[in-house]
This record gives C-alpha cells, structure tokens and sequence, in this order.
C-alpha cells in the first residue's frame, strides 16, 4: 500500500503549474516462480522535474497455466491505482507505459472506458500507451 505521505504529496500543487503533479504508469509481468505477477508502478515529476517512481503493488495475474488477456491486465492496473489513491489522483493519469500484451487496443480501449475519456477517433493522446 502506499503511504499517507506520497498520497499528500501527490494531491500538492507543484509551485512550478500550482497544479497537483500529473502521473503516469508502468506496468510489466515478472515470472517470480510458476505464478507471474504484474509490478504496478505510478510516476509523478517533483517541483523540479524530476520522474519519482512509486511502487504500488504486484498482484499475481496468472499462472504457467493460464492465459491472461488484455482485460485482466488493465483490470489489475486500475484495481491497484483505485485502492492506493485518491479518484482525483486517478484522474490524472496521463499514460501508460508497458510492452507486450499491453499494447493490444483493448486494453487502452478498457482503460478509456473505466476512466471515462471519450477517444475521438482513434486520438492517441487522448490516453497514449507506450
């Protein structure tokens, strides 16, 4: 979980915007043993510009055995940014930045959908996935 003091800090105006840092993340896959798990990191720019990587989880996501598909994953990536922060800090999520099965459609389809940001005709800035 993240602490008290990186949710303060993310919901403080920036002295340079006077606007709450916007955020964005990174997720990948890790096969630690048989079951994989999907690290969810959040980044956010300090007062200076500089990227401060916050980890806030690895939920396991499947098995050797199993498939997983680009719903699950994205599920996950909302599931642990929604019980770590604020729906305003969730609302400022500006990218994403992940390989793979990460960048089918769907799941920046999904992500828009549960973020509420219409995609006006294939408008990848609207949400880029990197």
């Amino acid at each position: 979980m993240v602490n008290r003091k990186v949710n303060t800090w993310l919901n403080q105006p920036l002295s340079s915007t006077q606007l709450p840092p916007h955020i964005w993340a990174t997720v990948d896959k890790a096969t630690q043993s048989r079951t994989i798990n999907q690290a969810v990191l959040i980044v956010a720019r300090n007062e200076t510009g500089i990227p401060c990587p916050i980890p806030v989880a690895a939920p396991s996501v499947y098995t050797d055995l199993e498939e997983a598909w680009y719903d699950l994953l994205e599920t996950q990536l909302h599931k642990a940014m929604e019980q770590n922060f604020s729906k305003d800090v969730v609302s400022r999520l500006c990218g994403v930045a992940a390989d793979g099965s990460y960048q089918a459609s769907g799941f920046r389809r999904k992500l828009l959908e549960i973020l509420n940001i219409t995609d006006v005709g294939g408008d990848h800035l609207a949400l880029p996935i990197t």
